[in-house]
């Protein structure tokens, strides 16, 4: 349930709350199947907090637990070019699109995510030159 609400929380734009979720399910559950979920939540909850970099670090972590989900990859890589690292996140993006060859940034508008923070991720993607 933590990993859940921490990304509903995530999703809102409720950075506080998402982070102590996230950080509870670890705790109760860190090598849970889902435990991506709560670095997916933390990366999201980041970005809404304007700390890029740790934002790329969560992204890198939930990668390492589950690198078969394309947006890590991909979020990783908007993180970087948010925090002016773009360069840096294009080899991510090579590997998101591999995992995902039909992803549009449409998709942050469509996702359901807060409109602030759906924006971050659009100007982050348009950087890197993701399709719309």
């Amino acid at each position: 349930a933590h990993y859940f609400a921490a990304l509903v929380d995530s999703f809102a734009g409720r950075a506080s709350t998402a982070f102590e979720h996230a950080d509870e399910a670890l705790r109760l559950s860190p090598f849970d199947p889902s435990a991506f979920e709560a670095h997916l939540a933390k990366g999201m909850a980041a970005i809404g907090e304007d700390s890029f970099e740790e934002a790329a670090a969560h992204f890198a972590a939930g990668e390492r637990v589950n690198p078969r989900h394309s947006l890590f990859p991909l979020f990783r890589a908007i993180a970087l070019a948010l925090a002016g690292r773009a360069e840096e996140g294009r080899p991510s993006v090579e590997r998101g699109l591999q995992l995902e060859p039909g992803f549009r940034i449409r998709i942050f508008s469509e996702f359901g995510m807060n409109p602030l923070l759906a924006e971050k991720f659009i100007r982050g993607a348009r950087q890197l030159g993701l399709e719309e």
